[in-house]
C-alpha cells in the first residue's frame, strides 16, 4: 500500500500552515496527500437546505485545500475527503493506515482536538501553529529509553534524512531531593548519576551512529519539557514520544509530551512505539 499523509484542515489560519507542512511531509515521503475536512453528524431528515448548506461549504474548504496544496508543490498527488463524522472519529480511523497525520495546533476546541489526536492516533502525529518555523535546518528529538522514545528518535533521525537536517539527540536529568535529615550517602551522588545517563545516551544511539545526518548530543540537567522547548527555540522541528516512562493507555500524552505540545514554538510531531517512520 502507497504511503499516505493525513492532514485535517478547518479553514483558520493554523489549518492553511498545517496544509503547506503536510504537503512538503508527503513530497518528502513520495506519499500521497489526503486532505480530510470532517463536518460532523448532520441532523438528517430535520433540516435538509441546513445539512445541503455546510455539506456544501464542507466540500467547497475541502477541494480548495486540495488545489492550494497541488499549487505548493506541483506533481504532488493529492486526494480531497470530505466525511460527515464527527473530526476526532474521522482523523483516528484515517491514522489506522496512514504514515503521518497532521493537524493545526490549534487554540481553544481546536487545540484540544491535536491533543486527543496526538494522544491516541495510530500513527505518528504532527501539530503545526500558525507561525512559521525559522529557516535552521534542525530537528530535535528527546529521548527517555521508553518503547515511546526510541520511536521518537526513529522517528526524528528519519525525517532528518529525508529533509536533509541536522539532527539534536537530547536527554535530559535530574538529582533527586533528598531530605537533610536522611541518613544517606549523598557526597558524589549528582557525578554518579550524570555518568549513569552519559552511559544511557550512549547506548541508545549506539544503533543510529553512521546514518549519514550530523547528529549532536545533549545531556541537560533540569526539567525535561523546560530543556526541549528551549532546544526548540530555532529548529525546524521538534520530536518527543507520546507517554515516556509513565505507561499511560492512549487517553492522555505523558506530562513532558503534555507540556511540549501545548508550548512547542515550532511544529511537533508525537510518536507511539510501534508506529511508521
Amino acid at each position: 500500500m502507497a504511503a499516505t499523509v493525513v492532514v485535517g484542515v478547518d479553514g483558520t489560519a493554523n489549518g492553511e500552515e498545517a496544509l503547506a507542512w503536510a504537503a512538503d511531509a508527503a513530497a518528502t515521503r513520495g506519499a500521497l496527500l489526503e486532505v480530510v475536512h470532517a463536518v460532523g453528524q448532520p441532523a438528517w431528515g430535520f433540516d435538509v437546505d441546513l445539512d445541503h448548506a455546510i455539506e456544501q461549504q464542507g466540500k467547497n474548504l475541502v477541494e480548495a485545500c486540495a488545489d492550494r496544496a497541488e499549487q505548493l508543490v506541483p506533481g504532488l498527488r493529492v486526494r480531497s475527503v470530505l466525511v460527515t463524522d464527527p473530526p476526532r472519529r474521522a482523523l483516528l480511523e484515517r491514522s489506522r493506515d496512514a504514515a503521518l497525520l497532521v493537524v493545526p495546533a490549534g487554540e481553544g476546541a481546536g487545540a484540544w482536538l491535536a491533543y486527543r489526536l496526538a494522544a491516541s492516533a495510530r500513527c505518528p502525529v504532527a501539530l503545526v501553529p500558525a507561525r512559521r518555523p525559522s529557516g535552521v535546518r534542525s530537528v530535535v528529538v528527546g529521548v527517555d529509553g521508553s518503547p515511546d522514545g526510541r520511536a521518537a528518535l526513529a522517528f526524528a533521525l528519519a525525517e532528518a534524512v529525508r529533509s536533509g537536517s541536522r539532527l539534536e539527540v537530547l536527554r535530559a536529568w535530574d538529582a533527586p531531593t533528598v531530605p537533610p535529615a536522611a541518613i544517606l550517602p549523598t557526597h558524589g551522588l549528582a557525578d554518579a548519576l550524570r555518568e549513569s545517563e552519559v552511559v544511557a545516551l550512549r547506548e541508545m544511539l549506539a544503533p543510529f551512529e553512521g546514518a549519514g545526518v550530523p547528529l549532536s548530543r545533549r545531556l541537560v540537567r533540569g526539567r525535561p519539557a523546560r530543556a526541549l522547548l528551549e532546544a526548540a527555540r530555532d529548529a525546524q522541528l521538534l520530536v518527543v514520544g507520546a507517554h515516556g516512562d509513565e505507561g499511560l493507555d492512549g487517553a492522555a500524552l505523558g506530562s513532558v509530551s503534555h507540556e511540549v505540545v501545548l508550548h512547542a514554538p515550532c511544529p511537533v510531531v508525537v510518536a507511539h512505539a510501534g508506529g511508521p517512520v
